[in-house]
């Protein structure tokens, strides 16, 4: 069961709303971009919860995983970064290089430089939990684009008796 509501479908209808000349503007271009959200899954066993987020192509020193507001948060945060150079490969053809000599390693180096490009993205998910995570002793392991957290509750005092002067 999901506690948290991605609410992410209705951005197309939002999107109207807010921008009903957008294909007739001026700019042509939004004027907002807008930011990953990893999606996650939570399940609550008896002494902990257990969170699965999806993260494709994120490295494991690429994110930040903590748990807030006096543990009734958890917060996953991080980026994706690739850098490609060349052609598709990021290696020059070697059919290329070996034909002309030196002019083609000049050219293919030139052609390496102005065929480079970057892919930055940035991700944030916080995930509310009803009932407060004990953070110092959670778990996490990140396997094949998916994070997998074991936070267990914190022990709840239960009810105790004031005493009244």
């Amino acid at each position: 069961m999901s506690l948290a509501r991605n609410f992410f479908e209705f951005e197309p209808m939002l999107r109207l709303i807010q921008e009903p000349s957008s294909p007739y503007n001026s700019s042509g271009q939004q004027s907002h971009r807008r930011q990953r959200q990893a999606h996650a899954e939570v399940s609550e066993e008896a002494k902990k919860y257990v969170i699965r987020a999806e993260l494709p192509g994120v490295q494991k020193d690429n994110m930040d995983v903590h748990v807030g507001d006096d543990g009734r948060s958890v917060t996953i945060e991080g980026h994706v970064y690739r850098s490609t150079k060349g052609s598709a490969s990021g290696v020059p053809s070697p059919q290329a290089s070996q034909t002309k000599g030196n002019a083609t390693q000049e050219i293919t180096q030139g052609s390496e430089q102005s065929g480079a490009y970057e892919y930055r993205s940035t991700f944030s998910r916080t995930v509310w939990l009803p009932h407060a995570v004990d953070g110092s002793k959670a778990s996490g392991k990140l396997v094949d684009g998916v994070l997998t957290l074991d936070i267990p509750k914190r022990d709840e005092l239960g009810r105790q008796k004031i005493s009244l002067m």
